[in-house]
């Protein structure tokens, strides 16, 4: 009996950890990435909103920013500043390509749909474009 609560209490501490520490990952769904980017947007966190880039996309901006001679953290901080989150948002369903996907999403209260691409790294979802 004891060896069974041992079991028990082991089996039970090893999912906390490891779903702990899943909660600190990048979201793995485009959705999921793109209230990620907002949440961010909104505290006004540029590391927080960096994690939603591909790699690519942190590339382009480093080097627009080295042009600019601004830091590239700098650059992505001001061009956060124009980015207008809304409150609610409808998505449609993730078009997905292989490492690609494409995701439209509504503004509440607009009838204009957005269109974003992500690509999949180290298997999460990050801005491309």
């Amino acid at each position: 009996m004891k060896h069974e609560k041992q079991t028990a209490l082991s089996f039970a501490l090893t999912f906390l950890v490891l779903f702990t520490g899943a909660c600190d990952r990048t979201p793995n769904d485009p959705a999921a990435t793109l209230a990620s980017a907002c949440d961010a947007v909104k505290r006004k966190d540029v590391e927080a909103y960096k994690q939603t880039l591909a790699a690519a996309k942190w590339s382009n901006l480093q080097t627009l920013a080295a042009h600019s001679n601004l830091v590239p953290e700098d650059l992505l901080k001001q061009m956060m500043s124009n980015i207008t989150c809304p409150d609610r948002t409808q998505t449609s369903a993730a078009h997905f390509q292989g490492e690609t996907a494409t995701l439209n999403v509504k503004s509440a209260g607009s009838d204009e749909i957005e269109s974003f691409r992500f690509v999949r790294e180290d298997g999460d979802w990050k801005f491309a474009d």
